[in-house]
């Protein structure tokens, strides 16, 4: 399907269908001229490649589940694991990166960071805090509802949600306030150091600067609630999952399609 053409030469926008010349507005909004069979024949061309990405897509996952399962046999059988198919596959991404030293720059910045969060913090009453402190309690993530299953199926991944974290690791003013609530003798630069010395001496490369080898190196406590909270469309699986009383996952780590590693996790002790 095409869309509204420009003439690099004359500057002249034109129909997608008939070719006439348009205004750079039309170009913009509709790729048609204002005749109804143009639009009528665009929008159509439209919905019949949207239907056909979703039958592509259909199929491209259809034989990435296939591929998944025809993974998970195979070791079941390498592994002495018997009623594979009993073991749900769920796929969770993988983390693809160098672990590298962390420079100094990353700590001056860390620290920075966390200097204007605390300001930030000690400006808020406790009461502004105390509804986060009861969610953040309450909060269904991996460790803390489901923790023997999407706990581990969570650490097999490698940190792929933490490339986001930089060097703020999702750490708001709140979580500044909740801590100093629960602390009240800590003083702001002992807060500073105190997350200081959780950064590691190297982390994953373009990742959280709280992003070890071993996963997060920050107390589940000093997190952030988007830390403590995310869950991957894998894990969002697994918990729905458990909820339905399924006791049997095999995870597979995927990039790019790839399986890289998997795990077989009951409530049994795990076999990876």
């Amino acid at each position: 399907m095409s869309t509204s053409t420009l003439n690099r030469r004359s500057g002249e926008f034109r129909c997608s269908v008939c070719g006439v010349e348009i205004s750079r507005m039309a170009a913009r909004m509709d790729h048609t001229c204002r005749g109804w069979k143009c639009r009528q024949q665009y929008h159509a061309q439209l919905q019949l490649r949207i239907r056909q990405s979703r039958v592509r897509e259909s199929v491209r996952l259809q034989e990435f589940q296939a591929k998944l399962s025809q993974y998970r046999e195979q070791h079941a059988l390498e592994e002495g694991i018997d009623e594979a198919e009993s073991f749900v596959p769920i796929c969770v991404p993988g983390i693809v990166r160098l672990v590298i030293p962390v420079n100094e720059e990353r700590k001056l910045q860390l620290r920075e960071n966390l200097k204007r969060l605390i300001e930030d913090a000690l400006e808020l009453d406790t009461c502004q805090s105390e509804h986060r402190s009861i969610d953040r309690d309450a909060t269904n993530s991996c460790e803390m509802s489901l923790p023997v299953l999407t706990g581990q199926a969570c650490g097999i991944c490698g940190g792929y949600c933490c490339t986001d974290g930089g060097d703020h690791g999702h750490l708001t003013a709140d979580v500044m306030r909740t801590y100093i609530d629960a602390n009240p003798a800590v003083e702001p630069e002992d807060l500073i150091d105190k997350y200081l010395s959780y950064v590691g001496s190297k982390t994953y490369e373009d990742s959280c600067i709280f992003h070890g080898a071993g996963g997060c190196t920050l107390p589940r406590s000093m997190r952030s609630d988007v830390c403590n909270t995310h869950q991957c469309n894998g894990l969002k699986d697994m918990s729905e999952g458990v909820q339905q009383g399924q006791t049997r996952f095999f995870v597979a780590v995927s990039h790019d399609e790839q399986i890289s590693r998997h795990c077989f996790l009951s409530d049994d002790p795990k076999r990876c």
